[in-house]
């Protein structure tokens, strides 16, 4: 197996990032942006290969809702120098399957993050 790469960046208000852009953009879903007042569409693209929504025990229901939990955080934090989301790259290995890889990063998500 060859060796698994991951980077990882930050949505910046600064930079005019939009988290709400990019969870649209990450889940080819339209995303109604409340900050800029318009329907951010990326459904049109077919290229995704899944998507999900992972949470501690107990979450708000609001949490798994996209739209409203992106406008929500954009909200939230109005400062120039406002990070208002992460992004991870991760290389997985093509010697697994598709769903072997979802189980492998699902393990990863929940044990480094949402635990």
């Amino acid at each position: 197996m060859h060796p698994i790469s991951c980077s990882f960046g930050v949505i910046q208000v600064s930079k005019n990032q939009s988290v709400v852009k990019k969870a649209a953009y990450n889940c080819r879903e339209k995303i109604h942006s409340d900050k800029l007042g318009e329907l951010i569409n990326y459904s049109f693209k077919q290229d995704l290969l899944a998507k999900n929504i992972l949470a501690p025990d107990g979450a708000e229901p609001w949490v798994f809702d996209r739209e409203q939990h992106y406008n929500k955080v954009e909200k939230q934090d109005k400062r120039i120098n406002s990070q208002q989301g992460r992004t991870i790259r991760i290389g997985l290995p093509h010697e697994l399957s598709l769903e072997e890889n979802q189980k492998l990063l699902e393990r990863y998500l929940k044990t480094y993050f949402v635990d």
